[in-house]
C-alpha cells in the first residue's frame, strides 16, 4: 500500500514540484494552497505532512502544536519548511518531527521521508519511548537530531 503525504505550501510552483516528485517516487500526495484543511485533517491520516510554516492566513507552526496536541493526530510527523532559516528553533517549539530550508534537493526530502518513516515504525513497536525522531536539516545541509517523547 503506497503512503500518503499531505503537502501544504501557498507557493503553486513548490506544491506542482512536490507532488510530481512524490508521485514518481511511489507517494500518493493530496496538496493544498493553504492550511486549513491539514488543520481538520480526517481519518485516515496520512503517513506525513510537509507544511510551510508561512501559509497565507494560517502559521504553520500554529497547526502544528495543534495537530501535536491532539491525541488522533498527534502521531502523524510533520516537516516544517520555510525558506527562513532561522525558522529552524520554531519549528522544533512547534512540536514538527523536521524542519527543512527552502531550497532543498528532491533526495534531501525524500532520505528525510525514508528516515522519520523507519523511526516512526520502531516508535509504533513500543510501548513507550524517547527516541531521537527529530531530524533537523540545517541550511548547510548537515542532519541534527534531537529527542521527542513518545507516548
Amino acid at each position: 500500500m503506497k503512503k500518503k503525504i499531505m503537502v501544504a505550501d501557498d507557493d503553486a510552483a513548490i506544491v506542482d514540484v512536490l507532488q510530481i516528485m512524490l508521485e514518481d517516487a511511489g507517494f500518493v500526495v493530496d496538496t493544498y494552497a493553504q492550511g486549513q484543511p491539514v488543520k481538520n485533517m480526517q481519518e485516515p491520516f496520512p503517513d506525513l505532512v510537509l507544511l510551510d510554516i508561512l501559509l497565507s492566513g494560517m502559521d504553520g507552526r500554529v497547526i502544528c502544536r495543534y495537530l501535536k496536541d491532539q491525541p488522533a493526530t498527534q502521531h502523524v510527523p510533520i516537516i516544517l519548511l520555510s525558506a527562513h532559516t532561522d525558522a529552524e528553533q520554531t519549528a522544533i517549539d512547534a512540536g514538527a518531527d523536521a524542519f527543512l530550508a527552502k531550497p532543498f534537493d528532491i533526495d534531501d526530502l525524500l532520505d528525510l521521508i525514508k528516515k522519520i518513516h523507519a523511526l516512526k515504525c520502531l516508535w509504533m513497536r513500543r510501548d513507550s519511548c524517547a527516541l531521537p525522531v527529530s531530524t533537523i536539516v540545517s541550511p548547510d545541509g548537515l542532519m541534527h537530531s534531537g529527542p521527542i517523547a513518545c507516548a
